[in-house]
């Protein structure tokens, strides 16, 4: 994905100028003045999606929603033919594309646990990000103005293939947050980092291998084992302390959640 977002990206902010200038017409000075707006407008975007995404927490979603946009802006700037219309096409392109960085960025961060696959995770990101650089600087050709069919066509299409990639992790992650909740099976051995904290030495555990305590904070469940071996089933987090030993009463406002995927 995030090849197929930096494609995009760098034809579209380095050849930005050529566009207006090549495709509208436009002078050479009028088209570097006109290609800062759509970088002004891209911060609407960007706060609003990732204020939703985060009040949701739902990246899925906001990517697919963001990647329309890109569609519907490319769609405009490729096939209008009014030079208004097709300007303002650059402006949803732009935010859209800006906007998904953020919630990708998010979508990825929060969906990879381990330190090993994080730092895996961070080099194969690294080198999409570079592959996805060099392979967008071919794309806008000079003498395909002022359509510049192929930039268009491989836009649309990567984010097309963007949606599609998010949809089949996202079922994914639905199913395996569904078996979570059913079962209390710990996803990948991993409770949230504020759970972990506030419980300070207590070992994760799958059941096995200690004495579960089952949480139930709203819908959303999860194993844990404590180190002291006390069982105690508990439907919320002010109900720790009256089933906890007196010695962990300080881990009464607990207000974690269970480690699940974020859609």
């Amino acid at each position: 994905m995030y090849f197929l977002l930096n494609l995009v990206s760098t034809s579209l902010s380095y050849f930005l100028p050529t566009i207006l200038q090549s495709g509208m017409g436009l002078s050479s000075s009028t088209s570097i003045l006109l290609s800062a707006p759509p970088y002004y407008y891209s911060t609407l975007p960007v706060l609003l999606t990732s204020y939703l995404a985060d009040r949701h927490r739902s990246r899925g979603p906001t990517i697919i929603f963001n990647s329309l946009c890109l569609i519907a802006g490319f769609a405009m700037l490729g096939f209008a033919t009014h030079p208004a219309v097709r300007y303002a096409g650059t402006f949803l392109a732009t935010g859209a594309y800006i906007a998904n960085w953020a919630a990708l960025a998010a979508y990825q961060g929060n969906n990879i646990v381990g330190q090993w696959k994080r730092v895996f995770t961070v080099a194969a990101v690294t080198a999409c990000n570079g592959a996805g650089g060099i392979a967008g600087s071919f794309i806008v050709r000079r003498v395909e103005a002022p359509r510049y069919a192929t930039a268009v066509w491989v836009s649309i299409g990567s984010h097309v293939l963007m949606i599609g990639v998010v949809l089949l992790f996202s079922g994914y992650f639905y199913v395996a947050n569904g078996r979570q909740r059913r079962t209390g099976k710990v996803i990948e051995g991993q409770v949230s980092r504020s759970f972990v904290g506030l419980l300070g030495n207590t070992v994760l555990t799958d059941g096995v291998g200690g004495v579960s305590l089952y949480l139930l904070i709203g819908q959303k469940h999860c194993a844990v084992s404590l180190s002291q071996g006390y069982q105690c089933p508990v439907r919320s987090s002010q109900e720790l302390h009256r089933c906890i030993k007196s010695d962990m009463k300080q881990y009464t406002n607990l207000k974690g959640r269970c480690s699940q995927f974020n859609l």
